[in-house]
């Protein structure tokens, strides 16, 4: 299909990470019929397992709690929207084998008025059998009958195919998206080849392979980029990126065991960073408890003496904390390779990070960690004034 020697998933991580975001009318919307042995019903109590379990099928999630994570930031406390929005496409045994829903823009940044098609997903034994068309298309029509005139769906370049599928149905991609994500649109069209995406330019087969990340799987289920092995075998552990609510769960509890008020500040700044999208915050979780995190932090305006540690290629990490008892287990070993996977699947290339030059012993870890690269020495200053001195150091993704 895309003329370059190389075979994509459906669903391929090693696809450089770009957020999409298209939108159309609903003021004509084709419908296509399911195949016969199909058929749609709407969201029951107790599919929250089914709806987890279909987007892992379709490699959404690498695990239930990851799955779980995602329902609880999207759909908690809203289940009762979800008896007309949310659809099952489901077989003759009963089987429930894909779904979507007709919602809205969660976070509330979008003004427009306009629906949202969330989570669009077909089970993988039943990929390829016609149903993605007409699930999609008949939430359009959900969304119509709610009142909707205009509908957006977020999508990314990793699953790329969909995303040729919605552009089959007459989305387009939102002007200030194509502009922030030009070079993400440039490998749609590159993997695609389709006629909607002609003002965007194609990328030849060397970038295409500049563009691809090495993926291998950790023993416990989540994605690394490194191939040395871990110091952590324990399988009670993953590692994820934090949803908000987890994140402000453990900053509540950071908060109590700590006297200076610049605690709460920095946790309102935490907290706001995610939401925004200028940060990722990730945690090693052993047994249901987070007990190591890092954050790495992509926003030059959200970053102190910025020059040379932030940019289009390189993330800025901080907060590394390891509770006491679970230091050198191997723990952020782990959530270190588990993060600069991540990183790197997103298209950066290079990481930075602080220290205080009188932290000799977080110094020699750091160095530990490959940050043997001295970027400049400069002062930062905390909420409530205190300044301190700060080397910077860089390694490469």
């Amino acid at each position: 299909m895309n003329g370059i020697d190389i075979v994509f998933d459906n669903n391929d991580k090693r696809i450089k990470h770009y957020e999409l975001l298209l939108e159309s009318s609903l003021d004509s919307v084709s419908e296509y019929p399911l195949p016969v042995g199909y058929y749609f019903e709407f969201y029951q109590d107790g599919d929250r397992d089914t709806w987890i379990e279909i987007e892992k099928s379709a490699k959404e999630f690498s695990d239930y709690d990851e799955g779980l994570a995602a329902w609880n930031r999207y759909y908690l406390g809203r289940e009762n929207e979800l008896y007309n929005r949310m659809v099952f496409v489901t077989n003759s045994q009963g089987e429930k084998v894909g779904t979507a829903t007709a919602f809205y823009d969660i976070n509330g940044k979008d003004q427009s008025s306009a629906g949202w098609l969330h989570w669009v997903a077909i089970k993988r034994a039943y990929q390829g059998r016609g149903l993605s068309k007409p699930l999609i298309t008949y939430l359009l029509n959900v969304m119509k009958a709610l009142g909707y005139n205009h509908a957006k769906i977020p999508t990314q370049t990793n699953t790329w195919l969909a995303v040729k599928v919605y552009l089959d149905l007459g989305f387009t991609p939102i002007p200030e998206n194509a502009v922030h994500s030009y070079m993400g649109w440039c490998i749609i069209k590159t993997l695609t080849k389709h006629k909607a995406l002609n003002d965007f330019d194609s990328i030849d087969e060397g970038a295409i392979h500049e563009l691809l990340t090495k993926i291998c799987t950790t023993p416990y289920g989540a994605t690394s980029q490194c191939s040395a092995p871990s110091k952590c075998k324990n399988p009670q552990y993953i590692c994820k990126i934090a949803t908000v609510d987890e994140l402000e769960t453990k900053w509540d509890a950071e908060i109590k065991q700590q006297k200076s008020p610049n605690w709460k500040i920095w946790k309102s700044e935490a907290v706001e960073r995610v939401k925004n999208r200028q940060s990722i915050v990730y945690y090693g979780i052993l047994n249901g408890k987070a007990v190591c995190e890092a954050t790495a932090m992509f926003d030059k305006n959200a970053v102190q003496n910025s020059d040379g540690l932030v940019d289009a290629q390189t993330a800025y990490l901080c907060a590394f904390r390891t509770e006491e008892k679970y230091q050198g287990k191997g723990y952020f070993s782990e959530l270190f390779r588990f993060m600069l996977c991540d990183l790197k699947r997103r298209g950066y290339r290079k990481v930075t990070l602080g220290v205080e030059p009188t932290e000799t012993e977080n110094l020699k870890i750091y160095k530990h960690f490959g940050f043997s690269e001295f970027i400049k020495s400069a002062q930062e200053t905390y909420p409530d004034g205190t300044v301190i001195d700060v080397d910077y150091y860089a390694r490469d993704c």
